[in-house]
């Protein structure tokens, strides 16, 4: 059974739909298939072009993406191999406060207890004036202990005592 033979056994829908399709479907050639690809290739930009006139285009999402990403990696790399503070108080740090005072490691600590209606200001006026270093608190128990040269222990104490604003201080033993 051949070709014909099934085309004449077919119903008049299919032979119709045949002709339809064979008429409206163009013959297949290709040489000028192969040629139009060729073509469409040649038009098309490379990556290369593609990326450079994305580069050029003045602000936009793609410039402004990439400045930002820039940025950041610049600042990481500050914050990653730029320069530190110095951890042992060499010449890039200077202190802000004035006298040296008595480190806490080494100094006598003193545990003061103000009055209840002592003001902060009051309080921060009379440890600077006697030049003491504030270590801890005020506790729970309203318990400051401030630092203070081993040698002028006696002296801080009896002229805190003598304070208004204080209502005890006692030696803290170390």
């Amino acid at each position: 059974m051949g070709k014909d033979d099934r085309e004449a056994d077919a119903p008049p829908w299919a032979r119709r739909l045949r002709a339809h399709w064979e008429a409206q479907t163009p013959d297949f050639d290709a040489q000028r298939t192969w040629v139009g690809l060729e073509a469409r290739l040649r038009r098309e930009r490379s990556t290369w072009q593609r990326l450079r006139a994305w580069a050029v285009r003045p602000l936009g999402a793609g410039a402004l993406g990439f400045g930002a990403g820039a940025a950041c990696a610049f600042l990481a790399a500050v914050l990653v191999w730029g320069p530190s503070p110095s951890r042992d108080g060499g010449a890039d740090f200077t202190p802000l406060a004035g006298a040296q005072r008595p480190s806490s490691t080494t100094a006598a600590h003193l545990q003061v207890v103000f009055r209840p209606t002592a003001r902060v200001a009051e309080i921060e006026a009379l440890l600077g004036s006697l030049g003491l270093e504030v270590v801890a608190g005020p506790g729970a128990l309203g318990v400051w202990v401030v630092a203070v040269a081993p040698t002028d222990a006696e002296r801080v104490r009896q002229a805190l005592q003598q304070a208004a604003a204080v209502q005890s201080v006692e030696l803290a033993a170390r």
